[in-house]
């Protein structure tokens, strides 16, 4: 920068010239504006003609600097206007005070966020800018804008933006970098106001602390007047409006303050329970509280005061010592707290505990010598005074922390009571008056060794330099210490818990996926929806088809972002698909990790312009692949991508992936058996349909023929013969009923069930089954009994599908219920319909066979040869036909009972 301002001091000592164009006269405003910077805290007056040289050497018609806000862990970044200059005779754009607080996202401009950041200028005009960014350049009625970042000390302070709003510009890369370096001069000078600001921040509250110790160490004064002073002090150094200080009662239930300091309000005594207001819930909770805008009740009648002194924000802090509250300090300004009174308070803190503590100890000094002597005896910290070479004084809790009696403490060194390790420490701190509070660790008579914080102060007295100094055991707290970290492993296996249960529940959630349907590209796309949940930004899953490999899903987590992806498989698919590294490591079934694909590495894996493109605007930076592979087969593979905002893949990922590519194998297999297995029962029930139907004709030959034959015989009724016919004849009829039922079957799965409905009694369509069914059951010797009562209405019903329902119900009780037994038809009616129900008094069909029994080809036996097994699949495929229902009720050893409903109403 030396250089530069050499070359172009001549530029910057003649305001008054007209500026020139293009890179020297922008850098000849760099040199101008690093001058004014350097030179002048107060830049009140420079930033505007600064713009101005800048705005003219680049003939732009409006410059303009913003700087990002401050923002914590996740926030967003915004970023507010600094500055500006617009072109005389020119208006354009928002006025100053709108573009406040900006968000990159939130107005579409994302993408500036992520170039801007990495230190990289936005440059273009208006329709080159993608669709999202446009609105707010059109809004500012910008056509043509080069924005260059602010960096400086490794950090992103803001972005200077020169804008054409009349005709495009095409940048020169000479005039962007003059552009660069103005830039570099506005985050040199930023970096250097900061740590100017924490210096001045340092020195004010070394200043503060130094101030108030000298208050300490000053006369006795009694404790309101040193809390007084105390404040003042504090507000000065921290350009507060009111300082107060509230103490805690020894009985630990009152805080009380009689004084303070505040700018034009008087402050009357105030006190309060601990909770009560703002102050009482510090106090309570020991915690810190920020106030911004509007104060609510932080003492009893706070809220007067606080409104005419026009106070808006502060901060209140609790006042500690060995982890107890002692009171709460309050500090009030008009505008915002700003770091350097959060940081000058929290570093007063312990000085205004010392007083505190000291003015109660000084106040002790004019009570009785027994009042004193049970005040020193009960002390918990150990107080000692020495002069360097000797202990002139200690109390009693300092003998018992070091395991001797008072008097045998009074005239030793007192670095006889450090450990040798803490010694120089000690000494160092002695040397320089060290006030603040530090750890040593001390010996004991016996030898036993033990922390200590020790916290000192050196006073004159009589003429000699003395130092009083406080001393608490920390054994307590560093156990403590120990314990909290204990408490943090806890915490990380308890986050690895978690993470384990989050992959849990997401592996849990792909299998549901998996398993939801046998539409392996459906269920694919929905496993890629899956992944980029939690996985991944997008994910492309590939299945190999011989040499062939085809993308079965490709989904990006950001919508905008999917035509982009899908543009970049086509890209792989036309130039890498067979010789690229990485397709050839996916088609040996090897997992792989790229946890950091750079620039370099993907100019050299997408040399072309329009691919490199693509890829550079998908933004992934991490990439995993794992083998989707099946008994021992590679089938497919899942690639896995992320952002640079994200963590790259490490080893867990690839253990889950992994895991989720198993389950997609397992499913993918079992996609393949249901589709196998739905051709072959496809196949079954074609070839039964054929067979069925070219049985009937040659079966009604022989059952016409057989029935002839019997005709010609009636006079011969019981010659051998006659019984051959009469068993053929039964025999044909027992084949057309097996073929008719494998017809009905075959419709009923093709949905071509044909019904004849028409309003049938339910008394009709019983009597005549009871007809049908009656000489069955006296063959059998079973009683066959039907309960219908009078009156029922009709129902919608094809009559001879019912009668055939009530035959296969009935006919497969006669079945299975021994002779002597019973068989009940009956009929009922209600809400839902007619319920026609079949009870039989036979052996019961066991629980574990219940939900199979209306299966087709199902037979409880598996030696019964009396049917195809089709009968009760039948009935159900009716009844359903019908819109009805169809259940069985049954126990072994206490019957069965069929019952289906068909409704009254179509």
């Amino acid at each position: 920068m030396s250089t530069m301002l050499h070359q172009f001091e001549s530029a910057s000592d003649t305001p008054a010239a007209e500026p020139g164009h293009g890179a020297e006269a922008i850098l000849a405003g760099v040199v101008f504006g690093a001058q004014k910077f350097m030179n002048q805290s107060d830049w009140t007056g420079v930033l505007e003609p600064w713009l101005e040289r800048l705005g003219q050497a680049t003939h732009s018609d409006q410059v303009r600097i913003f700087e990002n806000d401050q923002s914590g862990p996740g926030e967003p970044t915004k970023s507010s206007m600094r500055a500006q200059w617009i072109a005389p005779g020119g208006n354009f754009g928002s006025p100053m005070e709108v573009l406040q607080h900006v968000s990159f996202r939130e107005v579409g401009c994302g993408r500036w966020e992520d170039m801007l950041s990495r230190n990289e200028a936005v440059v273009g005009s208006l329709d080159e800018f993608p669709e999202s960014e446009r609105p707010i350049l059109q809004q500012e009625g910008i056509v043509s804008v080069a924005i260059v970042p602010v960096f400086a000390a490794g950090r992103w302070w803001g972005f200077i933006g020169f804008a054409d709003c009349h005709a495009k510009r095409k940048w020169q890369q000479a005039e962007l970098n003059a552009l660069s370096a103005a830039a570099g001069i506005y985050g040199a000078a930023l970096a250097r106001q900061e740590m100017e600001r924490r210096i001045a921040a340092a020195m004010v509250q070394e200043q503060l602390a130094a101030e108030i110790g000298e208050l300490l160490t000053a006369s006795a004064r009694n404790l309101d007047e040193v809390l007084q002073l105390c404040s003042s002090r504090i507000a000065h150094h921290l350009d507060a409006q009111l300082v107060r200080v509230w103490t805690l009662d020894r009985d630990g239930k009152l805080l009380k303050s009689c004084s303070g300091f505040s700018a034009g309000v008087e402050l009357t005594p105030s006190q309060m329970r601990l909770g009560e207001c703002a102050v009482g819930r510090i106090a309570l909770s020991k915690q810190p509280e920020v106030w911004s805008g509007t104060l609510t009740e932080l003492w009893p009648g706070s809220v007067e005061i606080t409104r005419a002194a026009g106070l808006s924000a502060g901060l209140g802090h609790p006042l500690l010592t060995d982890g107890k509250i002692v009171g709460v300090v309050v500090l009030l300004q008009r505008g915002g707290p700003t770091t350097a009174a959060l940081e000058g308070l929290s570093s007063v803190t312990d000085e205004l505990v010392l007083a505190i503590e000291r003015s109660r100890a000084m106040s002790a000094l004019h009570l009785t010598e027994d009042r004193y002597q049970r005040l020193v005896e009960a002390t918990v910290e150990g107080i000692c005074i020495h002069d360097g070479r000797r202990l002139l004084d200690c109390n009693p809790s300092l003998a018992r922390m070091v395991g001797l009696e008072v008097a045998d403490v009074i005239g030793r060194s007192p670095l006889e009571f450090i450990h040798s390790d803490s010694i120089p420490d000690v000494l160092q701190r002695l040397a320089t008056n060290h006030t603040q509070a530090y750890e040593a660790n001390m010996v004991r008579v016996d030898g036993s060794v033990f922390p200590a914080e020790l916290k000192g102060r050196d006073f004159i007295h009589e003429g000699v330099k003395l130092r009083v100094t406080s001393i608490r055991d920390i054994t307590e707290r560093k156990e403590a210490e120990r314990t909290a970290q204990r408490l943090l492993a806890e915490q990380t296996a308890r986050e690895l818990a978690e993470r384990s249960r989050t992959n849990a529940q997401f592996l849990v959630d792909a299998s549901r996926i998996l398993a939801s349907s046998f539409d392996t590209t459906t269920t694919l796309n929905q496993l890629a929806h899956l992944s980029i949940r939690s996985l991944a930004e997008c994910c492309v899953v590939t299945l190999f088809r011989g040499e062939c490999a085809e993308q079965v899903a490709a989904i990006h987590v950001h919508p905008s972002r999917q035509e982009l992806l899908a543009a970049a498989v086509e890209h792989w698919k036309d130039r890498w698909n067979g010789n690229h590294p990485f397709t050839i490591q996916q088609k040996k079934g090897e997992p792989f990790i790229v946890a950091n694909l750079s620039e370099s590495d993907l100019d050299e894996m997408v040399p072309d312009a329009e691919p490199r493109r693509v890829f550079g605007e998908l933004g992934m930076r991490s990439l995993m692949s794992v083998p989707i592979v099946s008994g021992g087969q590679l089938i497919g593979s899942m690639m896995f991508a992320r952002g640079a905002s994200c963590t790259p893949y490490g080893a867990d990922e690839l253990s889950i992936a992994q895991e989720l590519a198993n389950r997609a194998a397992v499913a993918l297999e079992s996609a393949q058996s249901y589709h196998q297995a739905h051709a072959a029962t496809q196949a079954r029930d074609e070839m039964l349909a054929v067979v069925a139907h070219d049985l009937r004709n040659p079966l009604n030959t022989i059952y016409m023929g057989s029935t002839l034959a019997l005709d010609l015989t009636a006079d011969q009724p019981t010659t051998p013969g006659r019984r051959q016919f009469e068993i053929i004849k039964r025999t044909a009829e027992h084949m057309n009923r097996l073929i008719q039922d494998l017809l009905d079957a075959t419709r009923l799965q093709s949905g071509q069930l044909a019904l004849e409905v028409m309003p049938t009694p339910p008394k009709a369509i019983v009597d005549e089954a009871m007809l049908m069914l009656l000489p069955l059951a006296t063959h059998a010797g079973i009683a066959l009994q039907a309960d219908v009562p009078e009156g029922l209405a009709a129902v919608p019903a094809d009559r001879m599908r019912l009668l055939q329902v009530l035959s296969n119900l009935v006919g497969n009780a006669l079945k299975f219920t021994p002779r002597g037994g019973s068989v009940l038809l009956s009929v009922t009616q209600g809400e839902a319909g007619t319920c026609f129900r079949v009870t039989d008094t036979g052996p019961g069909i066991a629980a574990d066979q219940l939900p199979h029994i209306f299966g087709r080809f199902w037979q409880a036996r598996r030696t019964d040869r009396r049917g195809l097994g089709l009968g009760l699949a039948i009935a159900k495929g009716i009844v359903e036909a019908h819109g009805g229902t169809i259940s069985v009720e049954s126990r072994l050893g206490e019957g069965s009972s069929f019952l289906f409903t068909v409704p009254i109403t179509v």
